[in-house]
């Protein structure tokens, strides 16, 4: 008898060990949320899936606003993006369908979910889900030249390796940005549509953009002025200032300044100490300002859609308005069966494009798309 009553002790702590260390698996935040989709030819099954999908999407969000302070949500919170939300079922350790309905064509369910806080808050943070958000965009950093002046009336020298933007490319690679290759950056120093780019030519930007595929060009001007000579050693002082563009748009993205010294046993080097410490303070601040401005939660989209007629574009309109992540649309022009509307979603031309083609009932074919444009034809 006392050997069952040990049997039992046993048993029973250790269901007690496993309720705990589910428990503890599961542990989280309870949210009740609805989620919606669109009811596409009659197809309720499909409905209901994807509404579900969208409220584990909502749960995810309110989850996370339940645990960040009113300063991170003003400045993260709208970076919880798609890569984080098309896994949203990850974060939610259990949900009970509460209700279910349709009305003017559109599924709702509404769930109790428990959404894992601590998964979410390892990956809110996480700059490589930022980048990923903003489409993974190429960078092409160039400062066609970097020059120092050794004495007040002098002429500028050319330092032979650009310091400051030889740093700033470092810190964006070790951040996981995408670079454009060295090898192209420098054949393209010298050329005419750089020059044309920094004097902020909008053709300039696209043509870069088509030869080299870069979403994001950074370009500036670097320049290190003589300071002092004291006990054998030479002081400079480096001016840095750049752009951060969006070529396919010519949309400044960011634009700031910064000033470093440096001192050495040579003027050379003191001069490209000074530009090199010039482009690592300009590097911090694009990585504080740039990822935020690429991922804003609402992005601009231009869309193209070609051989449509004026009906079919009122038609058209009425569907993208009623796409749950398109929040406002505006038709721009037609003319000679093209139609161009900007449009302002939550989510990214690749996502919004395939949306369209699964939605629309205009038998569209997606020709292109870039950082912020969309074409289509019919």
């Amino acid at each position: 008898m006392q050997i069952n009553k040990r049997v039992f002790l046993l048993v029973l702590i250790t269901i007690l060990l496993l309720s705990s260390a589910i428990v503890s698996a599961q542990d989280g935040n309870y949210v009740e949320v609805e989620g919606r989709a669109n009811i596409n030819r009659g197809n309720l099954v499909q409905a209901r899936d994807m509404a579900t999908t969208d409220a584990f999407r909502n749960a995810v969000e309110k989850g996370v606003g339940v645990f960040i302070d009113s300063q991170t949500k003003t400045s993260n919170y709208e970076l919880i993006e798609d890569s984080i939300f098309s896994r949203a079922q990850g974060y939610v350790a259990d949900y009970e369908i509460l209700d279910t309905w349709n009305q003017d064509g559109i599924f709702y369910v509404r769930i109790r979910a428990l959404v894992q806080e601590e998964l979410l808050e390892d990956d809110l943070d996480a700059l490589d889900l930022v980048i990923h958000r903003a489409g993974d965009p190429r960078v092409m950093v160039i400062i066609p030249s970097e020059e120092y002046i050794r004495r007040r009336w002098s002429s500028a020298r050319r330092i032979s390796t650009p310091a400051a933007e030889r740093e700033i490319t470092r810190q964006l690679l070790d951040a996981g940005f995408r670079l454009i290759d060295q090898n192209r950056i420098d054949q393209a120093r010298n050329s005419e549509g750089v020059r044309r780019a920094l004097a902020g030519d909008a053709d300039a930007f696209r043509e870069l953009r088509a030869e080299y595929d870069a979403d994001l060009l950074v370009i500036g001007e670097a320049t290190s002025q003589f300071v002092e000579e004291r006990e054998g050693f030479y002081s400079y002082r480096a001016t840095l200032s750049t752009e951060v563009v969006e070529t396919d748009t010519a949309e400044l993205v960011a634009s700031h300044g910064v000033s470093e010294s440096g001192i050495d046993i040579t003027e050379t080097a003191a001069a490209k100490d000074s530009l090199a410490s010039a482009g690592a303070k300009m590097g911090k601040y694009l990585l504080d300002v740039v990822p935020e401005a690429i991922s804003d939660g609402e992005r601009s989209i231009q869309l193209t859609i070609s051989g449509i007629s004026f009906s079919d574009v009122d038609d058209f309109e009425s569907e993208l308005k009623e796409m749950s992540f398109v929040d406002a649309v505006y038709l721009r022009d037609f003319s000679g069966g093209s139609a161009r509307f900007d449009l302002n979603t939550s989510i990214l031309p690749m996502q919004l494009s395939r949306e369209i083609e699964n939605e629309s009932e205009l038998s569209l074919e997606v020709t292109g798309v870039s950082g912020s444009q969309i074409n289509l034809s019919k």
